[in-house]
């Protein structure tokens, strides 16, 4: 699922977008009602050094607001790496908004794991697999 109602809302700016129906917005406020659920959703309070590794297309997330510290040694660093699946599900056509691979694998984007670096390179090199 790829949600987000400012988005969905701002498009109706567009003509060409069909305008909203109270069905709609009763869809998203549903849907922000769940995430918002003490049943269903889980703060995360990151401490130096944590790891959190998601599949960015199967869960809803968002971000709280932080303020940062004005100390460059002190200032939040945050890393987001996107590791490709060896094999994902794939994506509804269109998803992405323009042409993209939308098979599940490591073939629409993303670090591909080792094995499948490893064969992409055997096949370049005429099946040989160099050795280091």
């Amino acid at each position: 699922m790829r949600y987000n109602r400012c988005y969905l809302e701002s498009a109706q700016r567009f003509p060409d977008t069909p305008p909203l129906e109270p069905t709609d917005v009763e869809l998203f406020d549903l849907v922000d009602a769940l995430a918002e659920s003490p049943e269903l959703r889980l703060e995360v309070d990151f401490e130096v050094g944590d790891l959190l590794f998601l599949n960015n297309h199967a869960v809803l997330h968002s971000r709280t607001e932080y303020e940062d510290f004005t100390e460059p040694e002190l200032k939040r660093h945050v890393l987001r790496l996107w590791l490709a699946m060896r094999q994902g599900r794939g994506l509804p056509p269109g998803f992405w908004g323009h042409p993209r691979s939308t098979g599940g694998g490591p073939g629409r984007g993303g670090v591909a794991p080792r094995d499948v670096i490893a064969a992409q390179n055997s096949v370049g090199l005429g099946g040989c697999r160099h050795q280091r």
